[in-house]
């Protein structure tokens, strides 16, 4: 069932709201709404494995070359999460059996990752239904619309990834100066700097 307000409805709330586009608004809404269908469905699904979302996408991006091991720095950056999020998430998938860890062969402050049997295994089982249900959700739409589809969301992906660069550059400035405004008015740099004041020649 859609959550999508009306076009009337996004309309009225324009006239109080002055930045808010009913035309964009709807086409955000409803791929925020099919994305969220999506995830739920596949969400589902995991739960029935005992695997949840996150380690399973280190599964998918292990599984594109399941003999190359991956450092976790580069499955850091395939992933979209942080290093911490990397070692948390591949501790649950080690001890379970899908991955295995070795040292990396250069940067010793690293890991390499590899893709084990049983995680094979596992997406053996879940990956061909899925696919399936790829090709039933798309079946009303031509090869043609299908791949115009992508063009279109690769575009709307470049644009929500600048946005979050941008917004990410910005909130680094601002702890940035925050913490050296902080540093400069601390009892420490107040007190070195009066020090210094007093012991200046005259």
């Amino acid at each position: 069932m859609s959550t999508i307000p009306r076009p009337e409805v996004l309309e009225a709330k324009a006239k109080r709201y002055h930045d808010l586009d009913p035309i964009a608004c709807e086409a955000y809404l409803m791929l925020r709404q099919v994305g969220d269908c999506l995830r739920s469905t596949l969400e589902e699904r995991l739960s029935i494995e005992g695997i949840s979302h996150g380690r399973f996408m280190l599964l998918v991006i292990l599984d594109r070359d399941p003999e190359r091991p991956l450092a976790a720095s580069e499955l850091a950056e395939h992933a979209c999460v942080t290093k911490q999020t990397i070692t948390s998430l591949t501790d649950g998938l080690e001890k379970d059996g899908f991955i295995a860890r070795s040292p990396h062969p250069q940067d010793r402050r690293s890991v390499m990752i590899q893709l084990l049997p049983k995680g094979s295994e596992l997406l053996k089982r879940i990956m061909p239904p899925m696919y399936r249900r790829q090709v039933e959700m798309m079946k009303d739409l031509t090869r043609e619309e299908q791949l115009l589809l992508t063009r279109l969301l690769k575009k709307v992906q470049l644009c929500a990834d600048e946005q979050h660069h941008t917004e990410n550059t910005a909130r680094r400035a601002v702890q940035v100066a925050a913490e050296t405004f902080a540093e400069a008015n601390s009892p420490r740099s107040t007190g070195l700097a009066a020090s210094a004041a007093s012991s200046a020649p005259i």
